[in-house]
């Protein structure tokens, strides 16, 4: 039994996995392959009031609970109006911000939260990377759907809500007012909406031992990043056989390995830098990729820049034929594919530059390949 109603919020802000536990989908019990979530504190304040706890995991899915002590006559009626305004006011209090801004808004919401323990945005995302369902996963990778996630997630509501109710010394259980509740959320709800709504019991069954049961519920999935399914590759054998071959280039084609010599030292003095992968080196800013690189073949080398999608000054210079001069004077070859990726709709092409023996690749070929990112 709980004598306050702050005496529950403080027991699942400790302990979220009471409230994961009684969610089968994703109980430490039942699945060993979903994150856990960690809490972002209490009391976090929004437009229509504070919502009692607030959690997030590394599908970048915020988890609201409102707790309600069984006999509370707000149980009727007021709570579910409570708990759907939260998630609504925290979608409307982000909807105008995106990328960078949308983070820095985030973050300062949520930071205002009593028992907030991060200093920064980074060192929350340091925490959810250790979640043991990310080992041997790309991080980077990670992070990078997560933020794309997080602020898709918030904007078009895709939250995970509950109303946690807890027995109190000083009132017993009310079946009327809690089957009104469920007759409420069940003639409101609709199918359409995004947001998995749970109504939730919480009880002690022994000491310090506690188990959540699901009493209503209405149901909407919530999505997975995909890096979470697959692990990484390991490359370090593919990458050892390109080392081969490019060492073999210097011994039998010495003219392909100075060309590409004098290639990488253009790179360095305009600031690119370059990363080995299972086919050459892969051209990079910061931690950024150009979609570019130099693939090792047959004791020679390409240039290759591929993913040149729609939006970009070169993919609407390929679809009108009208490649720069600079481009033209190359050995060059371009293929095309289709995509249906969100953001990657229609054709794609690859441009593929094979450098003769007395042709050398220009800054100004490269610029127009990898166009270097504007620093921000």
């Amino acid at each position: 039994m709980f004598k306050l109603e702050s005496e529950l919020q403080s027991l699942v802000h400790l302990r979220p996995e009471i409230v994961l536990g009684g969610i089968p989908e994703i109980s430490p019990d039942y699945c060993s392959d979903v994150p856990a979530a960690i809490s972002l504190g209490r009391e976090i304040q929004l437009a229509s009031g504070p919502i009692d706890n607030l959690f997030i995991d590394a599908n970048a899915i915020l988890t609201f609970v409102e707790c309600k002590r069984h006999g509370d006559s707000r149980l009727k009626r007021e709570v579910y109006a409570q708990a759907i305004n939260y998630a609504s006011d925290l979608k409307n209090m982000l909807l105008d911000y995106s990328g960078k801004s949308f983070l820095e808004q985030f973050f300062s919401l949520i930071s205002k939260v009593n028992d907030f323990k991060f200093k920064t945005f980074d060192e929350l995302l340091a925490t959810l990377g250790k979640d043991p369902v990310l080992v041997g996963k790309d991080l980077f990778d990670w992070r990078t759907q997560f933020i794309d996630r997080l602020e898709f997630n918030i904007k078009h509501g895709v939250f995970r809500i509950v109303i946690l109710c807890g027995a109190s010394p000083e009132s017993r259980f009310s079946a009327t007012m809690l089957r009104n509740l469920m007759q409420l959320m069940t003639y409101a709800e609709k199918d359409t909406a995004r947001y998995d709504l749970l109504l939730m019991d919480v009880s002690e069954t022994g000491q310090n031992e506690y188990v959540s049961r699901i009493i209503w519920r209405r149901y909407s999935p919530l999505p997975q990043i995909p890096l979470l399914a697959s692990a990484s590759r390991d490359t370090s054998l593919g990458i050892e056989t390109m080392r081969e071959t490019r060492a073999s280039m210097a011994v039998n084609n010495p003219s392909a390995d100075a060309s590409l010599v004098r290639l990488l030292s253009t790179l360095d003095e305009n600031g690119y830098s370059v990363q080995e992968n299972t086919q050459g080196l892969a051209f990079i800013r910061g931690k950024k990729s150009l979609y570019t690189m130099v693939r090792i073949v047959n004791e020679g080398w390409q240039l290759v820049r591929h993913q040149i999608r729609r939006g970009e000054i070169l993919h609407a210079d390929i679809e009108n034929k009208q490649l720069p001069s600079c481009l033209e004077l190359t050995k060059m070859t371009i293929a095309s594919k289709t995509s249906s990726a969100p953001g990657t709709e229609g054709a794609m092409y690859e441009i593929t530059i094979t450098p003769t023996p007395d042709q050398e690749i220009t800054l100004e070929v490269l610029s127009v390949l990898a166009p270097r990112p504007i620093e921000m």
